[in-house]
């Protein structure tokens, strides 16, 4: 390995890791991108570029970008999309980058790492909070995001990918002091999405385990269950007081039906409510109206909401779809939808041999329901490691299937 390979490794090692920090130094993350892609043309290696562009979901990525590009361009909207444009680019640029590294476990190690540290540092800080304040992350955002190294949303999610990544390495290691590591993250992990109340994570864990029993995964002893079980336990009735706040809006005493509820204190049941409208008032159907307008048109349907105060908080935060489908049928219109649909069925045809694989990819279509990824710095980097990282790992199941089979 040249100089420049050893470079080009380090680097994505490093960004491994500092994604669950990337709220600290946003810019960081796009220079060691640049760096990456500066070294790959000086270190050009047309065989291995070709082999990766060859791929069927690297084609059908590329065929959606381009028709997100001619959109804008019919629309006349190129300066307004631009931002957008280059986030999906910067997506197939990040996949191509990362697959050419060869050292895909030291990155998934670097990356649990990295979650490791940051969910360390928020629980700490979470903590501490708890037993200054007692009041435990209650609904004021300002408060909450300082307890938290990156959103709540997106450390849940990150913490639910190194969680994936742990029962993978657990299964592939040969050494037990690794399988005991491995073991307590799982256990650490799990555990911090209960004291981190992320609603999301806690149902995208629900499914993962329910797919590692159905599986018949067996990943853990008997004495590491029961462990577990307690700690997690003991953990969710240490937090019960902000899980039924979160989960059930306990604190509404004014309202007797959840349905209601739902309704004043779930952002996302008028965001998907007039995201509805749009659509019907657009009209445009196949190609959408694209993301610049769609951002526009929600802003102004949030002053149709009667409540002077959440009206208000709408505007400020200018919410957007909250949902990466309803996004693309808006934006993007039914081609675009199925064109991005077709990239993820194109995924998970990689991934179904492989049960950690095919988690990953669960929980990001999952996460996408709730979350346009693709208008986060932190979501595209993510989402562009995860594919990467699925690949790697079916690419693992198959030497394996091929080595089984030739013995």
């Amino acid at each position: 390995m040249n100089r420049l390979d050893k470079l080009y490794s380090t680097l994505i090692i490093a960004l491994c890791f500092y994604l669950p920090f990337m709220s600290y130094a946003r810019a960081f993350a796009n220079i060691i991108m640049l760096c990456l892609f500066f070294i790959l043309i000086i270190n050009y290696n047309k065989k291995k570029l070709h082999k990766i562009l060859s791929y069927d979901f690297i084609k059908v990525l590329i065929a959606l970008i381009a028709f997100i590009f001619l959109s804008s361009t019919l629309k006349g909207s190129i300066s307004e999309d631009f931002s957008q444009i280059t986030k999906f680019s910067q997506v197939a640029i990040l996949i191509v980058l990362f697959c050419i590294s060869t050292r895909k476990k030291t990155m998934i190690n670097a990356f649990i790492i990295g979650t490791l540290l940051s969910s360390i540092i928020t629980c700490f800080n979470i903590v501490c909070h708890y037993f200054n304040s007692l009041d435990f992350l209650l609904l004021k955002s300002s408060v909450i995001n300082d307890l938290f190294t990156i959103e709540r949303l997106y450390l849940g999610y990150y913490v639910i990918v190194a969680l994936t990544l742990c029962f993978h390495m657990h299964e592939t290691t040969n050494k037990q002091i690794n399988k005991y590591v491995y073991s307590v993250l799982i256990l650490f992990f799990t555990t911090c999405l209960f004291l981190f109340s992320s609603r999301s994570a806690i149902i995208i864990l629900a499914v993962i385990f329910i797919s590692y029993s159905l599986k018949n995964l067996k990943v853990i002893n008997l004495k590491f269950a029961a462990i577990s079980v307690i700690l997690i336990l003991g953990t969710i009735l240490f937090n019960t007081k902000t899980l039924a706040k979160r989960f059930l809006y306990s604190g509404d005493e004014t309202r007797k039906s959840f349905i209601e509820k739902v309704k004043i204190h779930e952002p996302r049941y008028d965001i998907w409510k007039f995201s509805y409208q749009i659509f019907k008032e657009n009209k445009s159907y196949f190609f959408g109206s694209g993301p610049q307008k769609i951002k526009d048109d929600l802003i102004d349907k949030y002053d149709n909401i009667s409540i002077a105060e959440r009206r208000k908080w709408f505007k400020e935060r200018q919410f957007n779809t909250h949902n990466q489908f309803i996004d693309f049928i808006l934006s993007y219109g039914a081609i675009g939808l199925m064109l991005f649909l077709f990239f993820l069925f194109k995924i998970v045809l990689i991934s179904y041999k492989n049960i950690h694989a095919l988690n990953l990819i669960v929980g990001l279509i999952l996460f996408c329901l709730i979350e346009n990824i693709f208008h986060r710095q932190l979501g595209v980097f993510i989402f562009a490691f995860i594919i990467v990282w699925i690949f790697h790992l079916t690419e693992l199941e198959n030497e394996k299937n091929t080595s089984s089979r030739l013995s």
